[in-house]
């Protein structure tokens, strides 16, 4: 029996090739799209599920509320906390306290030189280097090929590496004679080799592969460099775990340990005061964008969950194609089926018939998914990570994904062959065989469901054009300050701040350079604040370290004042307009040569007038409102140099050679510096604050094309069986005199309207959730009429010309050969 339904599905699959290729391409593209987010959410969802007892472990986070509206997140703790709270504080006692460590690392050679490994830049590299204790491996246990968990890091100076840092350090010999070699961390940690472990899977923001002994830093300079003396300084580089029994109160110890902390700060700590403290669970880790930094790379939930979503429209506009075509090609097959039932067939026999059939395309679907999912997957480029396998053809084969492959395959088929079957089972077979006149019974249930495809057409059209336009506008706006033509570097900070003098005027002489600055970058992501003290309130204030070029440089304008006068401390002050109205000035004017209270880097308390007021610009994405803002000449403090230049067309070549010409200035000022200097473009740098919008527009985009093209997939079908099932009208209408025209709009009249019938619905619907989307932005676009007007322009344009090319080919076709047979 089953082997009759094959040949019966297969017979019908090769009659009807054009609808079976229509069902197996729609149904192809929304299978392979969603395999592919399967597979990139599965990814996602998987990291660091390995760990033993990973449910039970926390991490210890920071959270500071700066008063004015702001919201700090920190992934990290001050240093000596951990150890103050293990030993007085309930609860604490099962604790990892370890630092991240961002160094340059040298390994010595046979004759006296040293390899050099340079320092991690963030935000391109995370470090892989932390010094921790021993109980370190009882949180996060490695499989060991030489020594051992419970000595490896008991002495002070030992590090355990990971094969591929063993490879890297010392090239290829084996893991036993690597044991006792020297590793040197910031030009003088020598360390010994004492262990070596496995590399980690892909799938962890744990990416750790140098792990030096905690007792290595714990006196002499590594002390004061690591903080351990300060309980005020909150560090990101200071990681702290705990691991807590199923039943613990984790908002309770949270609060235990901020009042413990606030216990220990003194009273007059305004800053520590407004610190708390956070247990995040580890399986949070990879998904919490507030604390990204050092622990790797996070992916917020919501990406995903968008993710979700659009793989779940498209297969089910897929699905809607396959259900579409089969109703209405039931009734093709009523002479089949009522001779099936007259000869006995039951419906039962007739319902796994049509779910065969849908079988075998879902089958056959999903092995031209496999085949077309290599080129699709590059829509979803922005969304892959770099640990993500590509090699699909083995991922494929893995027990998770072959059970995904089977549930879509069964989930395919009921959805897409259950309703065909039933109403195949439904018809009346006495009723078919005197040729009766057959009742549609499919129809209502096709227009719905192309209504339902256009509504999500619509939406995924709509939501394009208004992230478009949203990025389009936070591309372009006047930010307040210029931003082309400008270079910045990022000032190590463990270089000699006696020397940015000589560096600055060295590089002032290169005639590729028209400005020069040491200076905070005008705008970025990372800031600073203060809290300052301002005619009777405290406002707190984002804070920039600028030189005397720097306005002169991003060219901003002033509302009221003038610039500062040459200085090299902190003499004066300038504020932005934002600043003053905190401070309740109506005008900006009336803050010029007002006092504010300012403390020295020795603690000694001043009286700083403010000399100028600045227009107020755009210093952080357009996600905030513009904060008060201060600006103070201090350039040792500043972490960048900024430059502009004089050729505003720099080709690849000449900004290689500009570059290889400011390392070389780097070298003259500091022979012993080994690192390569990065120059990076200011447009580039203010582009990644909305690296998540544009990531977005791309999903969107990709998903419009695919959802179009799914659509119109199925208005091609329907419209080629409306076509057949219309032909001898046709026929009888063109030997009436109807012009091509006409018939053409005869057709395609009722899919139009079923077309606006998804418009008018799916635009209230995106409407309401692009304008939830846009509240995220303190400045943003107002969604105008014209934008609904174009995006139904688009969809009904899109739907007629699918259908037009059908319905102008019926038109075209000469009557006598429609009306000459029966």
């Amino acid at each position: 029996m089953i082997r009759n339904y094959i040949k019966i599905a297969f017979r019908n699959l090769w009659k009807n090739k054009v609808f079976a290729f229509i069902n197996v391409l729609g149904l192809s593209i929304g299978t392979s799209t969603c395999l592919i987010i399967f597979l990139i959410v599965n990814h996602e969802l998987s990291f660091d599920n390995f760990w033993p007892n990973s449910e039970k472990i926390y991490r210890i986070t920071s959270v500071f509320n700066n008063g004015n509206g702001d919201i700090n997140y920190n992934g990290g703790i001050s240093t000596p906390i951990p150890t103050l709270a293990q030993k007085e504080l309930p609860g604490f006692e099962n604790m990892l306290a370890y630092q991240v460590f961002w160094t340059k690392v040298h390994i010595p050679l046979a004759n006296k030189k040293k390899k050099y490994f340079p320092q991690p830049q963030w935000p391109n590299f995370m470090p892989d280097i932390v010094v921790a204790p021993q109980i370190y491996f009882d949180f996060f246990p490695y499989e060991w090929i030489e020594g051992n968990a419970a000595t490896s890091l008991n002495e002070p100076f030992s590090v355990v590496l990971t094969e591929s840092k063993v490879k890297k350090y010392f090239g290829n010999i084996s893991t036993a004679e690597v044991i006792g070699k020297t590793v040197i961390y910031s030009d003088s940690m020598f360390t010994k080799v004492t262990g070596v472990v496995k590399d980690l899977p892909q799938n962890t923001d744990f990416n750790v592969k140098d792990i030096i002994s905690f007792s290595s830093i714990e006196k002499g300079r590594w002390r004061k460099q690591f903080q351990f003396d300060q309980i005020t300084n909150t560090s990101s580089s200071s990681q702290a775990f705990i691991k807590l029994s199923a039943n613990a109160d984790v908002e309770k110890l949270a609060k235990s340990l901020t009042n413990f902390v606030y216990s220990k700060v003194t009273k007059d700590d305004v800053w520590s005061k407004r610190r708390s403290f956070k247990l995040q669970a580890m399986k949070d880790i990879h998904f919490d964008i507030n604390f990204s930094g050092v622990m790797g790379r996070t992916v917020k939930m919501s990406t995903l969950y968008s993710l979700m979503a659009v793989s779940v429209f498209l297969l089910l506009m897929a699905i809607i194609n396959f259900v579409n075509l089969n109703t209405a090609q039931t009734l093709q097959r009523s002479k089949e089926i009522g001779v099936r039932k007259v000869i006995g067939g039951s419906s039962s026999e007739l319902i796994t018939q049509f779910l065969a059939e849908a079988f075998i395309f879902s089958i056959l679907s999903l092995f031209v998914a496999a085949l077309i999912s290599i080129p699709i997957i590059d829509l979803f480029e922005e969304f892959i990570p770099s640990s993500f396998n590509r090699n699909l053809m083995v991922l494929y084969f893995e027990p998770k994904i072959l059970f995904f492959l089977l549930l879509l395959i069964v989930v395919t088929t009921i959805l897409s062959g259950l309703y065909p079957a039933f109403l195949a089972s439904k018809l009346n077979p006495i009723s078919i065989i005197k040729n009766e006149k057959k009742r549609d019974g499919g129809e209502w249930l096709r227009k719905s469901l192309i209504v339902f495809q256009f509504v999500i057409a619509q939406m995924f059209v709509l939501g394009a054009l208004i992230v478009a336009k949203q990025s389009n506008f936070m591309m372009t706006k006047d930010l307040g300050f210029e931003k082309d033509n400008l270079v910045s570097i990022d000032m190590d900070w463990q270089l000699d701040d006696s020397k940015r003098p000589l560096l600055l005027e060295k590089l002032k002489e290169m005639p590729e350079l028209e400005i020069v600055s040491m200076s905070e970058l005008v705008a970025r992501s990372g800031y600073s604040t203060n809290s300052l003290d301002f005619e009777g309130k405290k406002i707190e204030t984002h804070q920039k370290s600028i030189d005397n070029s720097f306005f002169d440089l991003f060219k901003l304008k002033f509302a009221s004042g003038r610039q500062f006068l040459k200085a090299d401390t902190v003499k004066e002050m300038i504020v932005n307009e934002a600043f003053t109205r905190a401070a309740g000035f109506k005008k900006p004017a009336d803050a010029l040569n007002k006092m504010v209270d300012w403390w020295n880097t020795n603690g000694g308390k001043m009286k700083i007038p403010i000399v100028g007021i600045v227009k107020d610009y755009h210093f952080q994405s357009m996600h905030n409102a513009i904060k008060p803002m201060m600006f103070r000449i201090e350039p040792k403090y500043a972490q960048q140099v900024c430059m502009k230049l004089k050729n505003q067309r720099l080709s690849v070549d000449d900004f290689k050679a500009l570059t290889t010409k400011v390392n070389s200035v780097f070298k003259d000022v500091y022979p012993t510096y080994e690192d390569q200097v990065e120059l990076h473009f200011l447009d580039q740098t203010i582009a990644e604050f909305y690296k998540e919008e544009l990531k977005m527009a791309k999903l969107i985009n990709a998903a419009t094309g695919i959802a179009i093209l799914i659509s119109c997939l199925g208005l091609l079908g329907l419209t080629m069986h409306a076509v057949q099932r219309r032909f001898k009208e046709i026929g009888i209408r063109k030997v009436l005199g109807s012009s091509v025209a006409n018939i053409v709009g005869l057709i395609s009249k009722d899919f139009l309207i079923l077309v606006l019938m998804g418009i008018c619905i799916g635009s209230p619907i995106a409407y309401y959730f692009m304008n939830k989307w846009l509240e995220d932005f303190a400045f943003k676009i107002d969604i105008s009429w014209w934008i609904f007007v174009m995006s139904a322009f688009f969809s009904v344009f899109t739907a007629f010309v699918t259908v037009s090319y059908q319905a102008i080919k019926a038109a075209l076709m000469n009557p006598v050969k429609s009306l000459k047979t029966e």
